[in-house]
């Protein structure tokens, strides 16, 4: 009997792998329509909306940031996280710092805080996002070019004026989140040149028991494909997003010491991972 019975003890896990395999594709497969449904849904009302409200600049702002908000809350509803927003998010015209885990890190964040994006080049030839980022005014920056900072700068300054909020994720790259990398200055100088406050924020995500950890599930860094990630996190049952807005603005006129102040600041939010 203990043969049978070991034999059993170790096919069990197999057999309960072999059962889960079916319901996770099926899980990313439905997961996936209803957010591509839900996307192009949403776009094609923000499409007939903006043509209504186009000639008023006021309106038709707040008309982005309801439909943004909206469709960030709608997206991670449907990928099944559960969001829990920590302090209270600061009010445009404002510059906002976070650490940067994923691409999930952008519809979080737009479904809680009014503002564009500043994100890599490479972002806008992305099916769907790309012109979707474009539609909602997003600053693409090509990290590989020092020259093209100076264009952005000039980008954040006039959203800025604009009063609209401006989102940058100045470790310039998505981590696991072990810890949050240097934040590069450059893109801090519309902040520290200006007399709009620096908010700051701090994102963690936490995988249920027995999935696989957040740092490869989630969060999408090194060499990681982007269907192949998708796929895994869209198997995932659900999974939880903490998003902590810091409760003070910092100011600082030279943008290396504000990177450090700012850093510090998130990590210190952040705590340990």
């Amino acid at each position: 009997m203990k043969p049978a019975l070991a034999n059993r003890s170790r096919s069990e896990p197999v057999q309960r792998a072999r059962t889960r395999a079916p319901t996770s594709r099926l899980r990313a497969t439905l997961k996936g329509l209803l957010i591509l449904g839900l996307t192009l849904v949403f776009y094609l009302i923000w499409l007939l909306g903006a043509v209504l409200v186009l000639p008023f600049r006021r309106l038709y702002c707040r008309w982005r940031w309801t439909f943004f908000r909206t469709w960030g809350r709608s997206v991670c509803r449907a990928m099944g996280v559960s969001v829990d927003v920590r302090g209270a998010p600061p009010r445009a015209p404002c510059f906002l710092v976070c650490n940067h885990l994923s691409y999930l890190d952008i519809p979080l964040i737009a479904g809680y805080f009014d503002g564009v994006f500043v994100a890599k080049a490479e972002v806008a030839a992305w099916p769907v996002m790309g012109p979707l980022a474009r539609t909602m005014r997003t600053i693409f920056v090509n990290r590989q070019s020092k020259r093209d900072v100076l264009r952005v700068n000039r980008r954040i300054e006039q959203a800025l004026e604009r009063g609209e909020g401006v989102v940058v994720f100045p470790e310039g790259t998505s981590s696991g989140g072990e810890e949050v990398l240097p934040f590069r200055p450059a893109l801090l100088e519309p902040a520290a040149a200006s007399r709009h406050p620096a908010h700051y924020a701090s994102l963690a995500y936490r995988t249920p028991p027995g999935c696989p950890p957040a740092a490869t599930a989630v969060c999408w860094w090194g060499d990681m494909t982007f269907f192949g990630h998708l796929w895994g996190m869209l198997a995932l049952p659900g999974f939880d997003a903490v998003l902590h807005f810091g409760g003070e603005a910092l100011h600082e006129s030279d943008r290396k010491l504000l990177a450090e102040r700012l850093h510090r600041a998130v990590s210190r939010q952040r705590g340990p991972a």
